[in-house]
């Protein structure tokens, strides 16, 4: 049932309904990799790995599924076969401008690096922050991150999740055709990472000509500044309830202390004279859809 819940925060209509994407007049495709001929988790994953190297035939990728990060030293035939996909979409797609992907850092309040695939520079890595502007309790964090997006944050304490399309009855989140933003709303960095495809949509909608590369220097440069400066610290000894299996019974889930909540300024000399804000919690910022598309329409007259 996600996958229409993650289609309709990059493209749902404007038809004045439920909610409404943030690229309505996209075109999209949705691929299935965890069923069928490109599951993901066959023993031998050939018909993934085949879907995979077909990603450069699209303008923008969303992947809102990811591993736990186990710090494998092996890099798995899925890993690769991602991987390779994302290199090639690079280098060949939009007629060698690159094809640009955005990927969920994954919701195990642990290290993002600590999974292979959040490690790629072909990727746009997508960290959770709560309506607040805090960093979302479960979000992966560390340097690989370069943006981070609007989302729900602690879901059991009745934060505000995401409207967006849903599928009817016991096959979506909801009863309706959308999510409320309520308890039967969607959330995580599941919803993080289209939301940012929705936004490179739009700038590439403002600016076709624009790079791979330059793509991902506009997000950092256009994002804004998040929580605190010095903001707590997730403590390791609390437990927090969640229903993980959604089976109506409560979990428990242990906060990891990832120390990565402080705000440095790197050695960029060409931002006001002085460097960029970036922090292990949201990366360069919250993704700023209006800094973002402006900074777009008037690159490609920045140079090459």
């Amino acid at each position: 049932y996600k996958r229409q819940a993650v289609a309709g925060v990059i493209a749902a209509e404007a038809n004045g309904e439920g909610g409404v994407g943030i690229a309505f007049g996209a075109s999209l495709v949705g691929v299935n990799i965890f069923s069928g001929p490109a599951f993901i988790n066959d023993a031998t994953p050939d018909g993934y790995a085949a879907v995979a190297m077909e990603q450069y035939r699209f303008d923008v990728i969303n992947h809102s599924w990811g591993a736990l990060p186990v710090y494998l030293n092996d890099v798995t035939e899925v890993t690769r076969a991602t991987l390779d996909g994302w290199k090639k979409a690079a280098e060949e797609g939009r007629d060698g401008r690159g094809s640009i992907v955005a990927k969920a850092s994954g919701n195990s309040a642990d290290s993002a690096h600590g999974d292979a695939l959040n490690n790629s520079r072909f990727a746009i890595i997508v960290g959770a922050h709560d309506w607040e502007g805090d960093a979302s309790w479960y979000t992966n964090r560390g340097p690989s991150l370069l943006v981070s997006a609007p989302t729900s944050g602690n879901t059991w304490d009745g934060d505000l999740r995401v409207i967006t399309t849903d599928r009817q009855g016991g096959e979506g989140y909801a009863p309706d055709n959308y999510t409320g933003a309520d308890q039967t709303g969607f959330g995580g960095t599941s919803s993080a990472a289209p939301t940012v495809a929705g936004v490179i949509a739009l700038m590439l909608e403002a600016n076709p000509l624009l790079g791979w590369r330059d793509v991902q220097k506009i997000l950092a440069y256009s994002s804004h500044g998040l929580g605190s400066s010095d903001g707590p610290l997730a403590d390791p000894d609390e437990s927090i309830p969640v229903d993980e299996d959604e089976d109506g019974a409560v979990d428990y889930y242990n906060v990891l202390p990832v120390e990565y909540d402080r705000w440095i300024y790197n050695g960029a000399t060409n931002w006001n004279g002085g460097g960029l804000h970036y922090s292990g919690d949201y990366g360069y910022g919250g993704v700023n859809v209006y800094n973002a598309v402006r900074m777009a329409e008037v690159w490609s007259l920045l140079g090459a």
